[in-house]
């Protein structure tokens, strides 16, 4: 957080001038706001009651007072809105250059899994409000506290009963806004979401009998995910190579010219390709099937209180998983909100990889968390996973020491972080964060055919599955190395 803040106020060095003759125009403004209703309230109660001769002369006075105190207002009013709006929109040049550098040096993989619309958005509307609260904020800021601070004095000053009759009731209302903030916030169940699957009585995702509602979108592209139709977080179009009968209609009726017909096989963009599903309506084999549909909360929620009886009897209710949850996480936080709201107990699977600012925030509506964790060592998970663990651990870390109840879930990977030195480090990183507990999860096959499907390469192809009876002596290591481990 202090680095980040730190990295913020950078962008303000190269117009410091700017900025403080900003603040001192805004406190200039605040004061003035404050003495014109004085200088009247003189005039009602003093000037009024003068001599005839005098009250003129008074009024003459003031009035060249007041005059003067108004163009000075007007004036910095005017630097603030003009020169403090130039200065932010220099900021947000600075940010876009920097940001637009940024996006330069990355690789080409990484735009084969982001959409452009999103990226732009970042570039425009998302710096735009970062650059409105760096030029605002210290100014609203400055001026708000003035005056209420001013507005305290002048009011003790006149009466001080009063003033403690007005401000008496306001730290009841903090303290109501800060011990009932959790009752009075409700959550948004037209919230939409994209979501690929709903499973019912599921016994392996959680406590009890729950309901598995899956999430489109992963910032991990691990290369033996069992989903991969998760890592894109859009709809997508599935062809079935043994239904086709490869009769073209879908090439030819396509609106966007996202598939095309490559070696006997069809190839389908999804960064093209926008959803309309026309394709599948008119594909004559029912060769090709959507994955992935739009719900709202309460869409989600209809579907899993369907079987709440059965969450009640045996202590289960509703978990998160995906590809991601939160790579979703306005969607996932209303979605946990509404189910806290229905009295479900809450689960989550995830990878753990978000700003731990809106990580605590999800989590804080989580009762049990299900945190996957691929590898103990940060360059082999970039390695298996495209990205680093730093931020993984450190979520995990901070899940652990709130109180939240955590279970990691190592998938066991032939080749990858199978080696009992693997499973030595991994005990070594889960004492260190202060947890006790791991299941260990056997790599296998059952998302073979879903890459065919999609068509994709699967690296693990030709790799047999392993079963239990093959990690027992990994089982055995962690149990060795203190960390209770099970299948």
């Amino acid at each position: 957080m202090k680095e980040n803040l730190k990295k913020l106020f950078q962008y303000y060095k190269p117009y410091k001038h700017v900025f403080f003759i900003d603040m001192f125009f805004a406190f200039l403004a605040s004061i003035i706001a404050l003495v014109i209703p004085l200088v009247v309230r003189y005039v009602t109660s003093t000037v009024v009651y003068l001599p005839a001769k005098d009250v003129f002369r008074q009024l003459i006075v003031i009035a060249v007072v007041v005059t003067i105190l108004i163009a000075i207002q007007a004036y910095s009013n005017f630097y603030i809105s003009n020169y403090g709006h130039v200065m932010g929109a220099k900021i947000e040049y600075d940010m876009r250059a920097e940001i637009f550098a940024h996006y330069q040096k990355l690789s080409f993989s990484f735009y084969d899994d982001q959409k452009v619309g999103q990226l732009m958005s970042r570039v425009t509307s998302d710096l735009f409000d970062i650059t409105e609260l760096l030029h605002h904020g210290p100014e609203n800021l400055t001026i708000s506290f003035i005056k209420i601070i001013g507005a305290l004095i002048i009011l003790c000053t006149i009466s001080p009963q009063l003033t403690i009759a007005a401000f008496i009731l306001v730290p009841f209302m903090i303290c109501y806004a800060y011990f009932f903030n959790k009752k009075m916030k409700k959550a948004d169940r037209t919230k939409k979401g994209m979501i690929f699957n709903i499973q019912k009585f599921s016994v392996n995702d959680g406590p009890g009998i729950r309901t598995v509602v899956f999430l489109k979108g992963c910032p991990l592209h691990c290369a033996w995910c069992a989903n991969p139709e998760s890592q894109y977080s859009e709809m997508q179009v599935l062809w079935n190579m043994e239904k086709c009968v490869r009769c073209h209609h879908c090439v030819k009726i396509c609106p966007k010219k996202a598939i095309t017909f490559f070696s006997n096989e069809i190839k389908i963009n999804p960064y093209i390709c926008n959803g309309c599903q026309k394709c599948i309506e008119e594909c004559p084999a029912r060769a090709l099937q959507a994955e992935g549909e739009e719900k709202t909360v309460q869409g989600v929620l209809d579907v899993v209180l369907q079987d709440k009886v059965f969450y009640e009897e045996s202590g289960g209710g509703i978990t998160l998983s995906g590809g991601e949850m939160l790579y979703q996480p306005d969607f996932a936080l209303q979605l946990l909100l509404a189910a806290k709201e229905e009295g479900l107990h809450t689960c989550c699977e995830t990878t753990g990889f978000l700003k731990t600012e809106l990580f605590a925030k999800i989590i804080e509506q989580v009762d049990y968390i299900l945190f996957d964790m691929k590898h103990w060592n940060s360059k082999k998970h970039k390695e298996g996973t495209g990205i680093y663990n730093e931020l993984i651990l450190s979520n995990m870390t901070y899940a652990v020491k709130v109180g939240k109840k955590v279970l990691p879930r190592i998938p066991v990977i032939p080749g990858f972080n199978d080696s009992l030195e693997d499973a030595i480090q991994f005990a070594a990183t889960l004492r260190n964060i202060g947890i006790t507990t791991c299941q260990l999860l056997p790599f296998h096959q059952f998302g073979e055919n879903k890459y065919d499907l999609l068509g994709k390469h699967y690296a693990y192809k030709h790799q047999p599955s392993l079963h239990k009876e093959d990690l027992e002596e990994y089982k055995d290591t962690f149990i060795k190395n203190g960390i209770k481990a099970f299948f």
